[in-house]
């Protein structure tokens, strides 16, 4: 087996469950970790992963709808690495684009009751447009309430249809 790094090495969906993701890592030890969501964190993802952290040079995720569920989760993750959030980003995996679209799709944001079958436009087009119409009490560090940081936004689709990726990760893939 090399010792050199190559490949991606997607994970989705773990809900705390590390490892098979760990003893992938150590089989393949792939240039790049991407996961796709749900991660459920006990504590922040380096310390979740220490076993295998340092065999790859870079970790990146998506969030989905379960790391939203309490402050701790959202933590974990979010401050846990930082540097890793792919939503709504594309970055070079080594000679690969990988963009990232994470969350899930909500009707509070893409379906507003309409009283005519048209299709109706988003109520929201941006988080910032959301967070305008939040009390100040239900706002999650200033911005969109927690619950809501797991939401794809139209402005999600805007900023990735500006650019070109090899792969595109999801979360929750559109329907046709």
């Amino acid at each position: 087996m090399s010792t050199d790094p190559t490949g991606i090495l997607f994970y989705g969906d773990p809900h705390g469950v590390w490892t098979p993701l760990i003893e992938a890592v150590r089989d393949y030890r792939p240039l790049a970790v991407v996961i796709l969501g749900d991660c459920e964190l006990a504590q922040p993802l380096p310390t979740e992963l220490a076993a295998v952290w340092d065999m790859v040079p870079c970790w990146k995720w998506i969030i989905g709808n379960h790391d939203v569920q309490t402050v701790a989760e959202y933590e974990f993750l979010v401050d846990g690495h930082p540097d890793g959030d792919l939503g709504s980003k594309i970055v070079m995996l080594g000679d690969l684009r990988v963009a990232g679209l994470g969350g899930v799709y909500r009707s509070q944001v893409w379906y507003p009751k309409s009283g005519c079958d048209l299709e109706p436009a988003p109520a929201f087009r941006r988080r910032e447009d959301m967070v305008r119409q939040t009390a100040r009490a239900d706002r999650f560090r200033g911005g969109v309430p927690r619950s809501s940081r797991a939401t794809i936004f139209p402005e999600d689709h805007e900023t990735l249809r500006s650019s070109q990726a090899d792969i595109l990760v999801c979360h929750e893939a559109p329907s046709s």
